[in-house]
């Protein structure tokens, strides 16, 4: 679980990776870097699962857009809204299926992981996974888009390192949350050690 997880973090990640290298070298190599992370992202992910990632390549697209954009307008504030208006996007996805009572993280386990997806459990604790994620989204959302318009000196530390913050305070808490969870039969040690119940 924490594997599938990690996937959705990488198909989140270009988004990320653009903000960071964009306010370090310029929209040219936060370009460049995205769509080479992302290649070779949709790559490993066909090669393992022959699968393409639709969230990853939707996400790429989206920043190339916006990228390629910004370069032609010359607008450094174009290139601003990337990190605000991708928030919005996902954070957009994620509520409709919480309204719709089909969260992301709940539909993508029963496509993937079909013997869990059907656990009561775990799709109690997907729906919260859901709810916590879209809240740290919200956060950084605001974050960055009072940094545009108020305190551009700080756009840099919002739209990077705040958010690489709370992913990893998030991913930390859902980590020990998951631990409570029923472990699938596969995970269950053979050796005749009994399961551990935290």
């Amino acid at each position: 679980m924490v594997l599938k997880r990690l996937d959705l973090a990488l198909a989140l990640a270009p988004l990320l990776i653009y903000s960071v290298t964009e306010a370090a070298f310029g929209a040219v190599a936060a370009l460049a870097v995205t769509v080479v992370y992302a290649a070779v992202e949709l790559l490993i992910r066909w090669v393992r699962t022959r699968i393409v990632d639709r969230l990853s390549l939707f996400m790429t697209g989206f920043i190339v857009t916006m990228g390629v954009w910004s370069l032609a307008a010359d607008d450094e504030r174009i290139a601003q809204i990337v990190p605000i208006v991708g928030d919005l996007v996902i954070i957009t996805v994620l509520v409709v299926g919480l309204a719709r009572g089909r969260p992301l993280l709940v539909t993508l386990a029963e496509q993937q992981m079909p013997e869990l997806g059907a656990e009561p459990a775990v799709r109690a604790f997907l729906k919260g996974v859901t709810w916590r994620f879209t809240a740290g989204l919200c956060l950084h959302a605001l974050a960055t888009t009072w940094a545009t318009l108020f305190a551009p000196e700080a756009f840099s530390f919002a739209a990077g390192p705040l958010q690489y913050l709370i992913f990893g305070l998030q991913f930390g808490i859902e980590f020990l949350l998951s631990r409570r969870l029923p472990r699938p039969p596969e995970e269950t040690p053979a050796s005749g050690g009994t399961p551990s119940c935290d």
